[in-house]
């Protein structure tokens, strides 16, 4: 049976919010030696509930399981405690001061609320249902009232009440008398503005050594928050003195002193004069050690190489694959497009470059279809054409890359390289006047083929040798027997031949009647040949498409009627141009060459020379294992090519002037595919180079990212290279489960869990691929190092150093450029952008905004508003109507509004409201149906990472209710209960959480009240624009962000040591000498 104790508390041998011991002076006059579980305080009044325990080494003592405290009594903690609860429904403000007056004291309240509350309900006129409700709360919390009414005396809200009492129970009371600033340390959410506010109503002097300590600590912090990772001396110094105001001459000294003791207690840490948490100090003291260790400059790495990178993209690729760690950094590789009425062989024949979409199906290198992953917008730019050697042409812009052979390469044997046209422009010829850049041919093309009217052998002979102007029929001159026993052979069923009496080489094809019945002249009639004289004939379309078996067999059909060959080379001669252009396709489609050339005819009349119709003749190019002819006379005579098999060289680069282009990626392992006159072109990407080349060797490959957004993104972009890797996010790799990271090793493989077969383990990898990690800072940084062992594991760390930093602490990847830590590349081009877009977006990082291309939409500036008001309006019409009618782009989808700040008129807040409103008006709740919103913190147990974007599907009503929201890349969840409050409306979002991510279209507000707006953020919140990017604000607001380059003032430890190295960390006794 527990006992109780009632007295006043001596002296305390130790006190803490988790333990307490001391002795306590009991009313009846004995003295009780206690321990238990509270904070307790010299001089407290309290009543004790515990049982007697004998200790070894303290003797007998009272062990304290729960006690109570004597409490001043305070109307007004009384009045809010009744009216904030949320257990007393229909209390407000106004009854509970007129039910505290009646009462007079808290004792009457509790008996009056307890016994009598008709008393209430006849005095106060208060419902009687009211007073019943209110006398079930106050019995059922009525242990803990007291301290609930004593909190909220000094304003604490209810759910401010009820966090402490939950961590401390009544113990709490204590707590705050003794040092209140402890809070800061064991409640979350507790920072030393709440817990100040309310230490000071609580009457703790401001100058309490916890204040002081705590004041000191809260500077730090908010250093830390503001990206730096430490603080100098002089300078905490100064914020802590202004933040206190201690009011008494020697403040410095006194905060001075409090700084000491934080030192020698190991709360703060100093390295000389820089001071900062002991876990962020080591944390990038760890990063620092590990670069230095494991970031060795391997000069055999030059000797690492893919062809078809660029000389950049060679030494990041180099780095690499023969560095333990290395960095890629700049934009993710080279821009490259064509205009959008280029040519581009898809299954179905030829389409426009404009009509091409992601998720079509073109033509790859190796004649086989593959999938447009993704499709660039590129602007209007400069468009050159690339003539070949054979006559093929093709557009381009002067960034776009070709995998290309020079006659030196082959000689040594030496693999393709990836050029871009402006260096090819530079070199066409070496200095001996030799073409340098041969490129690939296509092999035979597959094209989705269909059913054909007639024998592909059989049309060839008669487009070469056959007169379609026959009345109801068809003729056919050939005085060579074999030719004509295989047209014979070749006929629809029921069709003959019959020689003619007068001319032997000249024959009629009949069928078994006359019109429908010649089952030839349907087939002829149906293709459209039926009529056309010789200058007239062509392939019909269905056989120009046909399989590459069909195309070759009518190709042998129109060389073994009109074709000759004197050993090697090929012609074919013709006074049709369009037949003439179909067999240079014929030949091309099947990996060959083809030139045409026109030559004028003559002929006499009547003593008069003539001119005739020109004759076209092809001269063909074939692979060796195509065999051009049937015809066995023809077909001994041919030597295929075994050494010197068909290829193209570019010949000549022409300026053709500025046209609207594209760039699209195929998913396509060798990244080409096959634009005009089957001219095999190419896309590129420097990691997926790297990826590939580590699966080519059996590795194992990790891919993560900061942000769920940009894991996926960067997944998809592998994909499209033809790497399939799983992306995952940082947290998740090291399994992260939102209060530890439960992966000890990435180099170490996980053992399959046997009791659950869906776990099948994860291996042990031999590279790590890290992408966004401007945004990764230090603590994150040093997780990751910490679980890696670099004598099997490589790092490579992928990011663009010129957007924003990290939203925590440090600048990793900054600081490593900058002192070159370890082996790094800066790429300088941006993948997903080119032209006007991204000329203007890194015009931005000199200090430049360009104004609005009037010719191109993919750029547009609007400076011309002096307040803020007047933006709002404009963007509602902006995002509502213009976009969408001049740009074709879906307001929600599509559209992404990115401001610098949460805060005022152009802060995401007020924007996300005005854009719900203006959608779906006042839903009466959080989202409505259809909002577009983000997840802003990881949810492991949903699978839902901070940043993921989605959409509101449906709401339910109801406790066990929610929002069912569709999340790109995860899929549709229920969100519900506290989940609700990780998801807000993003209609609007500052660039930090757009980072990582990228839009068809990007609004960008930049107004002078963004003062703290700076280069890096527009830079970053500009190439968030995957085709147009409009700025909107004022023009000093958008000049003074691009001149602020003040992101490379973060004060950091890895910029620190590495300008004036230390021979280590200096815990000094003292905090300066200011």
């Amino acid at each position: 049976m527990p006992e109780t104790i009632l007295g006043t508390i001596q002296k305390t041998y130790h006190s803490s919010p988790g333990f307490s011991a001391g002795v306590l002076t009991a009313d009846d006059g004995r003295t009780v030696r206690f321990a238990g579980k509270f904070c307790a305080n010299d001089g407290d009044v309290v009543a004790l509930v515990g049982h007697w325990k004998h200790d070894a080494k303290y003797g007998r003592q009272f062990v304290v399981e729960s006690l109570s405290y004597e409490l001043p009594e305070t109307s007004e903690g009384l009045v809010n405690y009744l009216a904030k609860h949320p257990a007393f429904t229909g209390i407000g403000e106004s009854t509970a001061r007129r039910i505290v007056i009646y009462a007079a004291s808290a004792a009457n309240l509790d008996g009056i609320i307890r016994q009598d509350v008709d008393e209430l309900h006849r005095a106060l006129r208060v419902p009687r249902a009211t007073l019943e409700s209110l006398r079930e709360a106050w019995i059922a919390n009525s242990s803990e009232n007291e301290v609930r009414a004593y909190l909220s005396g000094f304003g604490l809200t209810a759910h401010q009440v009820e966090t402490l009492l939950e961590k401390f129970g009544n113990s709490i009371v204590g707590v705050l008398r003794s040092d209140p600033y402890q809070l800061i340390q064991h409640v979350r959410g507790y920072g030393f503005k709440k817990v100040d506010k309310i230490a000071r109503a609580m009457g703790t002097p401001k100058d309490h050594p916890g204040r002081i300590e705590a004041g000191l600590q809260y500077v730090v912090t908010e250093e830390i928050g503001n990206g730096h990772t430490w603080i100098g001396g002089a300078d905490i110094l100064d914020k802590a003195n202004e933040l206190l105001l201690l009011d008494t001459l020697d403040s410095r000294e006194m905060i001075r002193r409090a700084g000491e003791r934080l030192l020698q207690a190991g709360m703060l840490i100093a390295d000389g004069s820089a001071v900062a948490t002991a876990a962020l100090l080591e944390a990038e003291r760890f990063i620092q050690q590990t670069f230095a260790a494991h970031a060795v400059e391997a000069h055999p790495a030059q000797r690492v190489t893919d062809g078809r990178l660029n000389h950049c993209q060679q030494i990041a690729y180099a780095n690499a694959l023969t560095q333990r760690i290395s960095v890629i950094s700049g934009g993710a590789g080279t821009g490259k497009a064509q205009p959008l009425d280029a040519k581009i062989l898809t299954p179905s024949g030829w389409r426009r470059m404009g009509e091409i979409k992601s998720g079509d199906r073109v033509i790859g290198a190796n004649g086989r279809a593959c999938r447009v992953a993704a499709v660039y917008p590129q602007g209007r730019r400069q468009v050159y054409r690339v003539i070949m050697t054979d006559g093929a042409s093709t557009e381009c812009c002067d960034e776009h890359l070709w995998l290309t052979r020079s006659q030196n390469d082959r000689d040594r044997a030496r693999a393709e390289r990836v050029l871009p046209l402006h260096e090819i422009r530079a070199a066409l010829c070496s200095p001996n006047g030799k073409r340098q850049h041969w490129i690939p041919m296509v092999t035979p093309v597959e094209f989705a083929g269909g059913e054909l009217p007639l024998d592909a052998y059989v049309l060839g002979l008669l487009l070469g040798d056959g007169c379609f102007r026959v009345p109801r029929g068809c003729a056919f001159s050939n005085g060579d027997p074999t030719v004509v026993a295989a047209l014979a052979a070749g006929l629809p069923h029921g069709c003959r031949l019959r020689r003619s009496a007068s001319r032997p080489i000249d024959y009629r094809i009949y069928g078994n009647g006359q019109g429908d019945g010649n089952a030839l002249l349907v087939a002829l009639r149906e293709l459209g040949l039926e009529g056309k004289g010789a200058a007239d004939k062509f392939v019909p379309e269905p056989y120009l498409l046909s399989r590459s078996a069909h195309r070759l067999s009518l190709l042998q059909g129109l060389l073994d009627a009109d074709g000759s060959t004197d050993g090697h080379s090929v012609e074919y001669t013709t006074t049709s141009l369009r037949l003439a252009n179909d067999v240079v396709f014929l030949a091309r489609s099947l990996g060959g060459t083809a030139a045409c050339a026109e030559r004028q005819t003559y002929y006499t009349h009547g003593g008069e020379r003539r001119a005739g119709k020109p004759s076209y003749r092809i001269h063909l190019c074939l692979p060796g294992y195509i065999w051009p002819f049937r015809h066995p006379r023809k077909a001994c005579s041919y030597v295929p090519h075994t050494k010197y098999q068909p290829r193209r060289a570019i010949q000549a680069v022409q300026p053709v002037g500025v046209k609207e282009v594209q760039c699209i990626v195929v998913d396509a392992p060798d990244h080409l595919y096959v634009t005009d006159d089957f001219i095999v072109t190419h896309n590129t990407y420097t990691v997926a180079a790297v990826a590939r080349a580590c699966r080519a060797q059996d590795l194992s490959v990790a891919v993560c990212a900061p942000t769920g957004k940009a894991a996926k993104r960067i997944e998809e972009t592998l994909r499209a290279e033809g790497v399939d890797l799983e992306a995952k996010t940082i947290h998740r790799l090291l399994k992260y489960d939102g209060t530890r990271f439960n992966r000890d090793s990435l180099s170490e493989p996980i053992a399959a869990d046997p009791e659950n077969d869906a776990d099948g383990g994860e291996p042990g990898y031999d590279v790590v691929i890290v992408d966004e990690v401007s945004m990764v800072d230090v603590p994150l940084m040093a997780e990751l190092l910490r679980r890696i062992d670099f004598g099997r594991t490589r790092l490579i760390l992928v990011g663009d150093h010129n957007q924003l930093p990290p939203v925590g602490p440090g600048n990793v990847l900054r600081d490593i450029i900058a002192h070159r830590l370890v082996p790094l590349v800066v790429l300088d081009e941006i993948v997903r952008q080119a032209g006007v877009l991204k000329a203007n977006s890194s015009a931005i990082l000199t200090g430049v905004v360009a104004p609005t291309a009037v010719s191109d939409p993919a750029w547009t500036v609007v400076d011309a508003f002096q307040d803020a008001l007047p933006i709002q309006a404009y963007l509602r019409d902006l995002v509502l109507k213009k976009l969408p009618q001049r740009l074709g782009v879906d307001p929600i989808r599509d559209v992404q509004i990115i401001t610098p700040t949460h805060l005022g008129a152009l802060g995401t807040k007020a924007i996300n409201q005005m854009m719900q409103h203006l959608l779906h008006g006042d839903p009466g709740r959080k989202f409505a149906v259809g909002d577009k919103v983000i997840q802003t913190s990881n949810d492991y147990d949903l699978g839902i990472m901070n940043g993921t974007i989605g959409r509101v599907l449906e709401h339910e009503p109801g406790a066990e209710g929610g929002y069912w929201i569709d999340f790109d890349g995860v899929g549709t969840r229920q969100i519900k209960g506290d989940a609700v409050h990780d998801v807000q409306l993003a209609y609007a979002l500052t660039a930090h959480k757009a980072q990582g991510s990228e839009f068809p279209c990007a609004v960008v507000l930049c107004h002078r009240s963004h003062f703290f707006a700076d280069r890096n953020w527009l830079y970053t919140a500009v190439t968030r624009a995957a085709k147009y990017c409009v700025l909107i604000g004022d023009q000093w607001g958008l000049r003074n962000a691009a001149r602020k380059n003040q992101v490379i003032h973060r004060r950091t430890f890895l910029d620190r040591w590495a300008r004036a190295p230390t021979d280590g960390v200096r815990n000094g006794q003292e905090l300066v000498h200011a």
